[in-house]
């Protein structure tokens, strides 16, 4: 264990004297606008001074300020630059919307949304009511129209991030709610099919009509243009002449008959991973209208158009 050697001195310090007192933390009660304010202080105004309500006020340097105020119902023209808190607030109205109809309702804002039901009327008779709702509670943007004069009955829409809901009160019963959803309205450009092993594309150049291509817009795709055929392709076989890309591709399966070389068809097959095959490949054998080969070289044309699916 070390040792510490050395000289230490000690100073006798006396306690000051105790200085001013502070501004006080709370507010002061007082019916007159207090005198020599300082930045921040609170005042409470228990009087009638003219310019003045009951509320507590702040000095912000130069102004008093409102800082609190306590009330069952408060009524005003404007309010500017004010945050509420855990505020609910309700809108009354009821004015001329047309020529000779009226819309009455409240506009409510509380919790996490916004709800107007409003209903339009002429005179004694309620043409509609409306419910428009945005908020957590929905998930979105909710619009409820119901005709208590007519036999629409009642129709919705919901509107949120994944898509679009309807419903319609005359066909609900047989087709339930529809949906639309952002693959709905997918346009996608267009793009070269490519051919397959022992197939062409007709012609290259993208701006020939016989360049096979895709194009979407929404959910129909768009199948133009046409492959040939490297080596005979002999009656009754199947095969893949190239592949659909990702995003034009069918649900299912879809079957086309048509047009190839001269006067001869062939069944055009779509199939749900891109794939198009020919089959069934007939024509004119010299006797009969019958399946036969299909000659090196021919001719293949693949329009047509179907359904897209998801992606």
């Amino acid at each position: 264990m070390g040792t510490v050697s050395g000289e230490l001195t000690f100073t006798k310090v006396k306690n000051g004297e105790p200085g001013p007192a502070g501004p006080p933390t709370g507010a002061i009660d007082s019916p007159t606008i207090p005198e020599n304010p300082y930045d921040g202080m609170l005042w409470n105004n228990t009087g009638t001074i003219a310019g003045y309500i009951n509320a507590v006020y702040r000095w912000d340097g130069s102004s008093w300020d409102i800082w609190e105020l306590s009330a069952q119902n408060i009524k005003a023209d404007t309010f500017t630059g004010y945050t509420f808190l855990g505020a609910e607030f309700i809108n009354t109205f009821d004015f001329l919307k047309g020529f000779d109809y009226y819309l009455r309702g409240d506009t409510t804002i509380k919790d996490a949304g916004i709800v107007i039901e409003a209903e339009s009327y002429s005179g004694g008779n309620v043409f509609y009511n409306q419910r428009l709702e945005y908020s957590a509670n929905v998930g979105g943007l909710y619009v409820q129209e119901t005709s208590p004069t007519s036999q629409l009955g009642e129709r919705w829409v919901l509107m949120t991030p994944t898509g679009i809901g309807m419903y319609d009160g005359r066909y609900a019963s047989t087709y339930g709610q529809v949906n639309l959803k952002y693959q709905d309205f997918m346009s996608l450009p267009k793009v070269g099919i490519p051919a397959a092993n022992g197939w062409e594309q007709y012609n290259t150049s993208a701006s020939s009509n016989n360049y096979p291509s895709a194009t979407r817009n929404g959910r129909v795709v768009q199948l133009a243009g046409a492959f040939k055929n490297k080596g005979i392709h002999e009656a009754n076989a199947t095969s893949p002449m190239g592949t659909v890309p990702i995003g034009y591709r069918p649900a299912n399966e879809c079957n086309f008959l048509v047009q190839g070389t001269g006067h001869n068809i062939y069944l055009l097959v779509v199939k749900p991973d891109g794939q198009l095959t020919i089959q069934r490949y007939r024509g004119w054998t010299g006797s009969t209208y019958d399946y036969k080969d299909c000659g090196a070289g021919s001719w293949l044309n693949i329009a047509c158009t179907y359904v897209a699916a998801d992606i």
